[in-house]
């Protein structure tokens, strides 16, 4: 799992540096225009469960476990944020929001990485997929099974919530 959602922080964070580099200063909003499609909460947990399904289930995973947890998008995302954060502290810290690259501590420590435009917009993303008509905190995917019926039960939904 860690190699699913380290490979996807390093898309986003590719993705976010030539979303930049084609397009000088983009707002925010375009950046999250351009990257949602991909990145919002509902796109990766998809493809993180695409990742993991395709690997197998590791023999220390209960049968069953694995497609619940990977489907949950609390847990995927925590897991996906970590790793991009762990790629903009590796690096420094990522872009500040004039552009300039993070270079070292910032004046209050290391955490520069935090007022980044790309974690900026992880956070954008995240709330938007939140707020989206239609938000599940737990996503059926086709590796799955029981996910289509779950959801048709409200179970896992945010309408099934409560």
């Amino acid at each position: 799992s860690h190699a699913s959602v380290g490979g996807l922080a390093g898309e986003y964070l590719s993705l976010v540096e030539r979303l930049r580099a084609e397009g000088g200063s983009l707002t925010v909003e375009a950046l999250h225009a351009a990257a949602a499609p991909t990145f919002a909460p509902r796109a990766v947990v998809l493809r993180c469960d695409e990742i993991l399904a395709a690997l197998g289930r590791p023999p220390e995973v209960p049968e069953g476990r694995a497609a619940e947890v990977r489907t949950h998008v609390p847990t995927v995302w925590s897991a996906f944020a970590c790793a991009v954060r762990a790629r903009l502290l590796e690096r420094g810290g990522g872009h500040a929001a004039g552009g300039e690259r993070g270079g070292g501590e910032s004046e209050r420590g290391d955490d520069r990485w935090s007022e980044s435009v790309e974690w900026r917009l992880l956070r954008r993303l995240y709330e938007a997929g939140r707020s989206s008509e239609g938000f599940a905190w737990r996503i059926a995917a086709a590796s799955d099974a029981a996910g289509g019926e779950r959801e048709a039960a409200g179970v896992g939904t945010a309408a099934g919530v409560g």
